[in-house]
């Protein structure tokens, strides 16, 4: 099992282009390996991936065609070497929003992998830090993950001169 952080960040992206191989569906990286991905140095224990609800019944069977992916007791994992990382594979976020919700505001990094543009992300991580329940521990560590996230969103968002869309901070309900 690695040791240094960067071993680890090396192992979720491994983890991500196994699991992106084996996808016969449209899906979008979100979350932490998604980041990681972008240049992140916050390790995530999973994966998390939202696909359009009516594949939700074929992903599993469709990922575990592929010897990178496997499934225990009802748990999809993505294999990194020695290492397995859970796939969360999801038809909604942040309570409502779907894949076609979202969809319009994917960009492709890593020759391929859609994951979310960083503004939507942006919003979406700070709805995930508003929601936590801050009162159990493990709400709180993913409150400051959330944090590490929102702090790496904007440093990426102000190198790149990338602001938040006049559409998405006059009304973000409508899209998050």
């Amino acid at each position: 099992m690695a040791n240094s952080t960067s071993e680890k960040l090396a192992m979720v992206m491994t983890a991500t282009a196994n699991l992106d191989r084996a996808f016969g569906e449209k899906y979008i990286l979100i979350g932490g390996a998604s980041l990681i991905c972008q240049g992140s140095q916050r390790v995530t224990m999973d994966l998390d991936v939202l696909v359009p609800a009516e594949c939700i019944d074929r992903v599993a069977f469709t990922l575990t065609q592929s010897q990178d992916v496997t499934r225990r007791a009802g748990v999809v994992y993505s294999r990194a070497g020695e290492a397995e990382f859970p796939v969360d594979i999801l038809p909604q976020i942040i309570g409502d929003k779907s894949f076609e919700d979202l969809e319009p505001f994917t960009i492709t990094i890593l020759g391929g992998i859609k994951t979310l543009d960083l503004p939507i992300s942006l919003g979406i991580k700070i709805r995930c830090w508003f929601m936590r329940n801050d009162e159990v521990e493990p709400g709180l560590r993913k409150q400051i993950s959330d944090l590490e996230d929102i702090d790496f969103i904007c440093n990426q968002m102000q190198k790149t001169n990338r602001v938040v869309n006049n559409a998405l901070a006059s009304h973000p309900s409508r899209l998050l």
